[in-house]
């Protein structure tokens, strides 16, 4: 508007020098039918009658959405629509003679409904782009102080392109977007995910491989080891762009995922983010269980979800929601070991058996071989749930490492459902037998073979327990072996012996959850 009477004042100025010369009592006639013309907002005409007794007359406009023609006594005035959101306003001179005038024109504003489809953007935090559509007729500008985002308006296709930096911080970061139409703003806000320095495995029971990929390729991982049919059956591993977490390792078992192992480079940066990694667990839906335990229910009505962390590692296991309630052991199980009594032979397992039901299997005990070091005891008990206890009893005294007394008790019991239930021909430990568990001071180590292993520090004892079939029986029991922890600091999967005509018929590797 400024630049327009500027110029008007010039041209003014330049006729008022050029009128100089005439006589300044001969002022030429100049009439304009209406001063102040109002336009609507679409493409519009107007016209304003001249009344001059000047031969020749001109009018003088510059605003570029306007056209203006003089014919005979006739001034038509030609508008765009106005896109831009607001009243515009410009100024025709006219001149005849040496007289001249002004003609305000203004133009109301189109009705542009603007929809912007999005007033909440989230992006992730690796570098890229994101299209916002703006719909609308009228013109707009949009504009941002985050130096981290680069705008592109495409007003020809009603978008906005919002180009972004990678997000290097662990925090999100937040930034506004201003799109003003006329004298009006609206504001977009964009928050950016922080670097994924802590984050979760793709977990769903018994899904295949295909959703496991899809969702490490879209988040950046990169797959960097797969099955071959030969070393490596089962596992699938992926290179993620976490600075904690490195490698997600997927286990995938019949074309079908049972857990999953989130590994840290090193047990030092796993110490250094352990409470900053339970935060995020807790914040991601995650209750404690225990100090290194967490579980999660609310993924799936038909799963659970555990996360145990270790030294460098995070282990994800799915477990089906338990069906219902099991009846377990009314106390722990430990037999003959209850009063952890190991310095013994024959003659005092011998007086516990006869004490508790056990008659001697003379048929199937003895040693097996000339050389071992152990004799095999076995006492058939045959009671509602229990099948028969056996023993292995070190009885050389020059055997090389190995204290003469008992090495290891077993129990066999009729009843799988003591310790597991069944889900999809897979088997899980109940709750109620987890519970007992836990009360007695058992932990987890992990398989042993066709086993699976706990510690009890307190106790000094290893317990290995199973699903299980031997060659000699017509029927699988639950095995459970326990054997003495030597060591203060062992832990681990720990060897244990069975006599050697005693083939195991694998029936069902129960998986822990």
């Amino acid at each position: 508007m400024k630049k327009v009477l500027l110029l008007i004042l010039s041209i003014t100025s330049l006729l008022l020098a050029t009128s100089c010369t005439n006589d300044e009592n001969d002022v030429a006639i100049l009439e304009l039918s209406t001063k102040n013309v109002v336009l609507s907002s679409g493409i519009t005409e107007a016209t304003v009658m001249v009344t001059t007794d000047q031969e020749d007359w001109s009018a003088i406009g510059t605003a570029d959405w306007m056209q203006v023609t003089c014919t005979g006594a006739t001034l038509k005035i030609t508008a765009t629509e106005n896109l831009e959101g607001k009243i515009r306003k410009s100024i025709i001179l006219v001149v005849a003679g040496n007289s001249n005038t002004l003609l305000e024109v203004t133009q109301d504003p189109s009705n542009t409904n603007t929809t912007i489809t999005e007033k909440f953007v989230e992006l992730e935090a690796k570098a890229g782009k994101y299209t916002i559509d703006i719909v609308t007729k009228a013109k707009w500008e949009a504009t941002t102080d985050a130096e981290w985002i680069t705008l592109t308006p495409k007003p020809y296709k009603s978008e906005l392109i919002v180009a972004f930096t990678e997000n290097t911080d662990k925090v999100a970061r937040e930034a506004k977007v201003f799109v003003t139409i006329g004298d009006k703003k609206q504001e977009i806000l964009i928050v950016q995910d922080g670097k994924m320095f802590y984050i979760l495995p793709y977990l769903e029971l018994d899904c295949t491989i295909k959703p496991i990929m899809e969702y490490e390729l879209a988040r950046g991982s990169a797959s960097i080891k797969i099955p071959d049919g030969y070393f490596n059956p089962d596992l699938w591993d992926f290179g993620t762009r976490s600075p904690l977490f490195s490698v997600m390792r997927y286990k995938v078992t019949n074309s079908e995922c049972k857990s999953v192992i989130a590994y840290a480079d090193t047990p030092e940066i796993m110490q250094a983010e352990l409470e900053n990694f339970k935060a995020f667990l807790i914040e991601n839906g995650w209750e404690k269980e225990d100090e290194l335990v967490f579980v999660n229910k609310s993924l799936s009505e038909k799963y659970i979800a555990t996360a145990t962390i270790e030294k460098s590692m995070v282990k994800y296991n799915l477990t089906p929601v338990q069906d219902k309630d099991y009846a377990t052991f009314n106390e722990f199980p430990y037999g003959f070991l209850k009063d952890g009594k190991w310095a013994v032979q024959k003659d005092k397992i011998d007086e516990y058996e006869a004490n508790n039901e056990g008659t001697y299997d003379e048929e199937k005990s003895g040693r097996q071989k000339e050389e071992h070091p152990y004799i095999y005891l076995r006492y058939n008990v045959n009671k509602e749930k229990i099948d028969f206890r056996a023993y292995l009893i070190f009885d050389d005294p020059n055997s090389i490492g190995i204290t003469p007394g008992l090495g290891q008790a077993m129990l066999y019991y009729k009843e799988m459902n003591l310790a597991f239930y069944e889900y999809n021909q897979q088997l899980y430990f109940t709750r109620e037998f987890l519970a007992l568990c836990k009360a007695e001071g058992w932990k987890y180590l992990e398989p042993s073979g066709r086993y699976q292993q706990f510690v009890n520090n307190k106790r000094k004892l290893y317990m290995n327990i199973g699903w299980i079939k031997y060659s000699d029986m017509d029927y699988p029991v639950l095995a459970i072996v326990l054997f003495e922890k030597t060591t203060e600091d062992e832990e681990g999967a720990k060897s244990f012996h069975l006599p050697e005509d005693r083939k195991i018929e694998y029936i069902k590797t129960p998986i822990f959850q």
